[in-house]
């Protein structure tokens, strides 16, 4: 985290330098805000990254009994990667014909 402070610093060097790492911003050598970049998210992202709801609903499945296990998820995808596969139209080979029109 690189720390720098508020006072005549410029901002738009501070946007930048947080796309890369959180940038710590000081006032009078005490921590005031972390600029943090957000270029590379879009708005349902940080929605949910900052909802307690999400997070609390996040939390009760984890502690739930149940669910799929992996290895059911993936035979399960398996069989239907098989079933497209068979279903695609084989190409046929050979010399490309170019019809005329006599």
């Amino acid at each position: 985290m690189r720390k720098t402070p508020v006072e005549g610093n410029d901002l738009l060097g501070i946007v930048d330098a947080a796309q890369r790492e959180k940038v710590l911003l000081t006032r009078s050598g005490k921590p005031v805000a972390i600029v943090w970049g957000i270029q590379n998210k879009d708005a349902e992202d940080l929605f949910y990254e900052s909802s307690p709801e999400f997070w609390k609903m996040i939390e009760e499945r984890r502690r739930e009994e149940g669910g799929v296990p992996l290895e059911q998820v993936e035979t399960q995808i398996a069989v239907e990667e098989a079933k497209l596969a068979r279903a695609k139209p084989k190409q046929r080979r050979g010399r490309a014909t170019r019809r005329t029109g006599r």
